[in-house]
C-alpha cells in the first residue's frame, strides 16, 4: 500500500491506530460523539503525550486537559509538546495522608531509564511494589490528592478520566468525591484476577454503585460510563 493510500485510510479511519499501551483509546473515543471537539480530560499517571497514552487522539482532535506524573522529566515532556495544557509534577496520594499532612512522598524508580526522554512507565509510590520490582533508585516529589487536585484548579466537570497511577489506583478512585466532580467516562488499571463482569472486582462494584456503567475491559483498564449520561442505543455519550 501507497504512503498516500495508507494516509487516506488512517484519515477515514479504516485503519485503528493507536497510541494507547492496548488500544484503550480506540475504545474510548467511540464512546463520545465524533463531532465533541472542545472536551476536557484529566490524566493521572500521564507518562507520555503519545508513547501508551490514552488521552493522544484527543488532544490531536482539539480537547484539552490536565496531565499529572510524579516523573518530572515527563512533565517536562509534556511542557514541550502539550503547551495549552495544564501539566504538573505531581505524585498523587490517598487522601487520608494529604489530610495527616503528607506533602511529599519518595518515588521509586528503576535504577535504568527505560522510556525516551529519561522516564519510566513502572515507577511507583507503593512501597510494596517498588520492592517487588527491585527498585532501589528514588526521588522526593511533591504530593497531592485527587479531590485537593480538583479544588485548587476548579474542576468540577471532567469528560475523560485516566487513572494509571502504578498500584495506587484503586484508593484514589475511592477517593474521588462525586458530589463534587461530574465525570462522564473513567478508565482505570484493575488488576483483579477474574475479569468476568459477573464477578465484579471492587473497583467495578464501586462502580456500578455511584451509577456508572461497565462499558468493558481492555489489558488491564477496566472503561466506566456514567450512567445517566449514556445512551445505550447509541452507544455514546449525552454531554
Amino acid at each position: 500500500m501507497s504512503f498516500f493510500k495508507t494516509f487516506l485510510a488512517l484519515f477515514k479511519g479504516q485503519i485503528k491506530a493507536h497510541t494507547g499501551q492496548f488500544g484503550e483509546d480506540v475504545i474510548i473515543k467511540k464512546l463520545f460523539e465524533r463531532k465533541k471537539k472542545n472536551g476536557f480530560y484529566v490524566d493521572l499517571g500521564a507518562n507520555h503525550p503519545f508513547l501508551h497514552s490514552n488521552t493522544a487522539w484527543f488532544w490531536l482532535n482539539g480537547w484539552n486537559g490536565m496531565n499529572v506524573d510524579a516523573n518530572k522529566k515527563s512533565i517536562a515532556i509534556f511542557n514541550k509538546i502539550r503547551k495549552n495544557d495544564i501539566n504538573l509534577n505531581y505524585a498523587i496520594i490517598p487522601s487520608e495522608q494529604y489530610k495527616k499532612g503528607v506533602k511529599s512522598i519518595e518515588l521509586y524508580l528503576p535504577d535504568k531509564e527505560t522510556g525516551p526522554g529519561g522516564i519510566t512507565a513502572t515507577a511507583s509510590v507503593n512501597r510494596k511494589i517498588a520492592d517487588k520490582r527491585n527498585f532501589t533508585k528514588k526521588q522526593n516529589i511533591d504530593a497531592i490528592d485527587i479531590n485537593t487536585l480538583f479544588s485548587i484548579h476548579k474542576i468540577t466537570e471532567i469528560d475523560y478520566l485516566n487513572i494509571d497511577l502504578e498500584g495506587i489506583d484503586e484508593i484514589v478512585l475511592f477517593d474521588i468525591d462525586f458530589s463534587k466532580v461530574k465525570i462522564y467516562l473513567i478508565s482505570i488499571e484493575d488488576y483483579t484476577t477474574n475479569i468476568n463482569p459477573t464477578n465484579q472486582s471492587k473497583i467495578t462494584t464501586y462502580m456500578i454503585e455511584n451509577d456508572f456503567n461497565f462499558i468493558g475491559r481492555v489489558g488491564p483498564t477496566s472503561i466506566f460510563v456514567r450512567s445517566d449520561s449514556f445512551d445505550l442505543n447509541l452507544h455514546t455519550i449525552k454531554n
